[in-house]
C-alpha cells in the first residue's frame, strides 16, 4: 500500500503514521519579523525608556484579522542585547491578555549579562502555551527591575511596514501603548 507523502518502500515513522491516520494534526509553523533576516530596518529600544513599573516591548494581535489570532505558541524568542546596566536584573518572555494580566510565561530569569553584547536572538527553552492567542492579547520581553538591563530590536519603518499589515502592532507597557513599530520576534506555533 502506498501512503501519500511517502516514497515507494519507505519506512513510516510515528510522525507519518500520526498524520496519515491521526485525524486533524496540528500544523506547526514559524513567523518572524526581521526583514527577511537582513536587519536593514533594525533600531534598538531600551526597555528602561518606558514609564515606571514593568518595562517591556512586544507584539499584539490588534484586530480579529491578525495572523496571530488562534496561534498556540510553543517557542518565543526576541532579538535583544545587553543594556547599559545589564547586571541590575533579568528579562522574561510572557503572554498577557487585554487587561495586562500575565497569562503565561515562556521563559524567565534570563540575566541581562547573559544577553549578547551587540545583539543576537535569545535562545531560551520555552514552556509551550496551549491556549490560542486572542484579539488584544500580546507577547513581550519584559523586566520589572529598574535600570537599563536590555535593549530589544524593532522595525524602525513603522506604520505602513508592519508585520501582518495593521492587524498586528508593536506594544509597550505600563501603560499599554501601541507603537506602530513591530518587535523583532521569532515564534514557533502548533496551530
Amino acid at each position: 500500500m502506498k501512503i501519500h507523502g511517502t516514497s515507494e518502500g519507505a519506512a513510516l515513522s510515528k510522525k507519518d503514521f500520526g498524520v496519515a491516520f491521526g485525524g486533524a494534526a496540528a500544523i506547526p509553523g514559524t513567523d518572524e519579523t526581521y526583514d527577511g533576516g537582513n536587519f536593514a530596518n533594525l533600531e534598538w529600544v531600551d526597555l528602561d525608556s518606558f514609564s515606571a513599573g514593568t518595562y517591556a516591548y512586544g507584539e499584539t494581535a490588534e484586530t480579529g484579522s491578525s495572523v496571530l489570532i488562534g496561534r498556540k505558541i510553543s517557542d518565543l524568542q526576541f532579538y535583544a542585547k545587553q543594556g547599559s546596566s545589564p547586571a541590575s536584573g533579568s528579562v522574561a518572555a510572557v503572554m498577557k491578555n487585554s487587561a495586562g494580566t500575565t497569562i503565561h510565561t515562556f521563559w524567565s530569569e534570563l540575566a541581562g549579562t547573559s544577553l549578547h553584547e551587540t545583539g543576537a536572538w535569545t535562545n531560551e527553552s520555552s514552556t509551550a502555551f496551549s491556549t490560542a492567542m486572542a484579539e488584544d492579547d500580546y507577547f513581550a520581553i519584559e523586566t520589572s527591575a529598574s535600570g537599563s538591563i536590555a535593549n530589544v530590536a524593532r522595525n524602525k519603518l513603522g506604520t505602513g511596514n508592519l508585520f501582518d499589515g495593521s492587524d498586528s502592532d508593536g506594544v509597550t507597557y505600563v501603560p499599554i501603548t501601541k507603537t506602530g513599530r513591530d518587535c523583532y520576534f521569532k515564534m514557533t506555533y502548533t496551530t
